[in-house]
């Protein structure tokens, strides 16, 4: 799919940090890495203005627009398996603009949100 990082390049993208434009975040899910990207994918497409646009491998691609001027914001997720779950590698990034206005981070607060309740709600 194009666009979609594979799971080095999005590590690396993780890694390299926030900026003006940027949010990373990591979030421990109790559920098994087999079926975090199954999660992810059902608790975004319960938010409003989120969309699933792909998934490669460990590598879970959504998109997330602005409400007043729709503007996309590209969000990655790297599922890595862990002790006790699986931990995710969380980078939202906006397509335009040099400052988000803090943006990013309330995007990845609204999807660690969304998931902590679904993986609550999970048998």
């Amino acid at each position: 799919m194009n666009g979609l990082p594979d799971g080095a390049t999005a590590r690396a993208r993780h890694a390299e940090g926030g900026g003006s434009n940027i949010a990373v975040a990591t979030h421990d899910l109790p559920v098994p890495s087999e079926s975090a990207a199954g999660l992810i994918v059902e608790a975004a497409i319960t938010l409003k203005r989120w969309r699933h646009e792909g998934t490669r491998g460990d590598v879970v691609w959504l998109t997330r627009r602005t409400r007043i001027f729709r503007f996309v914001d590209d969000i990655h997720l790297v599922v890595e398996p862990a002790p006790h779950g699986t931990r995710l590698l969380m980078r939202s990034a906006s397509r335009v603009g040099k400052d988000d206005l803090g943006q990013n981070a309330r995007n990845l607060a609204e999807l660690i949100a969304a998931l902590d309740a679904k993986s609550r709600a999970a048998p």
